[in-house]
């Protein structure tokens, strides 16, 4: 009987120990799958930056993305547009052809040889203009001077620095620097080509430029031929 109440009294023990294990252990389980034990992702923890999704605006573009379309400078006032770049202004001072501003008139200078071959010419500012009506070269010479007029039918030769250094007068060379003997025109003509007579006489100009003295040449021949 002592044995028998022994032997019950310790399976009961072995129940109730066993049973005690086992609900704690059930309740650890429990309590780990728990999703009140799971992170929470209001926290900035590592696992709830990965999991938590990324707020978008009202246009639909993600936070991170609307941040990185602000300037530098800040953000842009409401109704306030990005100043645009100036768009590159064009010229509106159009460069005339050479017959037109022939026919306005062309600044140049006017070289008077001089007797004295040991002595430069005179240089005088002068303006010329040609005109198709009058077939003529005109020269203004300003205030109280005479225009000076070369007809076109009365032209005889045109010398440039081309045809040689001794179809000038030796006083145009001297007056003339280095830079501006390609701009010479050494103009030989009748004042009056209807007078057989009549002594031809002889004219220095002195362009602006080069290409001005090859244009007004062929401005020349052409006026001659029209």
């Amino acid at each position: 009987m002592f044995a028998r109440c022994c032997c019950f009294a310790e399976e009961e023990t072995e129940v109730t120990f066993a049973a005690s294990l086992g609900e704690r252990w059930l309740d650890a389980v429990k309590v780990f799958e728990s999703p009140a034990a799971a992170a929470d992702i209001s926290r900035p923890t590592l696992l709830a930056r990965a999991s938590a999704p990324t707020a978008r605006t009202a246009s639909g573009v993600s936070g991170e993305a609307a941040e990185a379309k602000i300037p530098k400078g800040g953000a842009e006032a409401p109704g306030e547009e990005a100043e645009a770049e100036p768009e590159p202004r064009s010229d509106t001072n159009v460069e005339l052809s050479f017959p037109e501003s022939a026919t306005q008139g062309r600044s140049c200078i006017l070289l008077m040889e001089n007797s004295d071959d040991t002595r430069p010419a005179t240089r005088t500012a002068a303006t010329y203009r040609v005109s198709v009506r009058e077939r003529a070269l005109l020269l203004d010479r300003g205030a109280g001077e005479a225009c000076i007029r070369v007809p076109v039918d009365g032209l005889e030769d045109i010398f440039q620095l081309l045809d040689g250094a001794s179809c000038f007068p030796p006083s145009v060379l001297i007056a003339a620097s280095a830079a501006e003997l390609e701009n010479l025109l050494y103009i030989v003509y009748s004042p009056d080509p209807s007078d057989a007579s009549c002594d031809v006489e002889t004219l220095c100009i002195l362009e602006t430029s080069s290409k001005g003295k090859d244009d007004l040449m062929d401005h020349l021949k052409w006026v001659g031929t029209a």
